[in-house]
């Protein structure tokens, strides 16, 4: 006999076995409401088959507990999380990943990622991106990178940023940037400035560096890009 999970009491769905869960066909288990889902326990989460994962609506991937997220969902369910799914999750979800969570995620689930998951992120989580999936950050999303992200950023992410990445820094943001960070760019990366960033990230670094061969490197960089 089929399992029928209309109406179960979440007290009886953390009593479920794997089996009995994946057994649920993907029309059924996107019915489940929030309270049912919250009674998954971190065990359940983690054994849920690719079909059940991928049949999670929005709305129910932003239910999930933070410990559901961070403990039971394994990095093959993670990835398997639908792009609308992934995004879906609330910021205190995504602050829940584990690092090696985050360095897993396909470049079209970051891409997917809003201004609040992105500045929900840790350095911790941010260094663990690799430079394609930095390089899948929306300008909206580089822009809404705290300065202290900014900071963050590894001379290999730095490498490589885009022009356009590089363009879409505030001037909060290129303020920021350490010496080592900004000498690191390319005058192809720094064309991506406008003009006023430019004189923004000129005078940041000249007044970081003082009158060094740095900065008037820097410096002579950024106005010729």
């Amino acid at each position: 006999m089929s399992l029928s999970i209309a109406g179960m009491p979440p007290s009886q769905i953390s009593n479920l076995t794997l089996s009995q869960l994946n057994s649920l066909s993907a029309s059924q288990f996107s019915t489940m409401t929030s309270s049912q889902l919250d009674a998954l326990t971190t065990t359940q989460v983690a054994g849920l088959d690719s079909i059940n994962i991928e049949a999670l609506s929005p709305g129910q991937a932003a239910s999930l507990t933070t410990a559901q997220v961070a403990y039971g969902l394994t990095n093959a369910q993670l990835v398997s999380l639908s792009a609308a799914a992934f995004q879906a999750l609330t910021p205190a979800q995504t602050a829940a990943l584990s690092t090696a969570q985050v360095s897993i995620l396909t470049t079209t689930e970051v891409k997917a990622m809003t201004s609040a998951q992105v500045a929900a992120l840790s350095t911790t989580q941010l260094a663990s991106l690799s430079t394609a999936q930095i390089q899948a950050l929306g300008s909206g999303e580089i822009r809404a990178l705290t300065t202290l992200q900014v900071q963050s950023l590894s001379l290999v992410q730095m490498i490589g940023l885009t022009s356009s990445d590089v363009g879409a820094l505030t001037p909060a943001q290129l303020t920021a940037l350490s010496s080592n960070q900004a000498n690191m760019l390319t005058t192809v990366q720094l064309s991506g400035l406008t003009t006023a960033n430019a004189t923004v990230l000129a005078t940041a670094q000249s007044k970081l560096q003082g009158t060094t061969q740095t900065a008037a490197s820097t410096t002579s960089r950024v106005t010729n890009a």
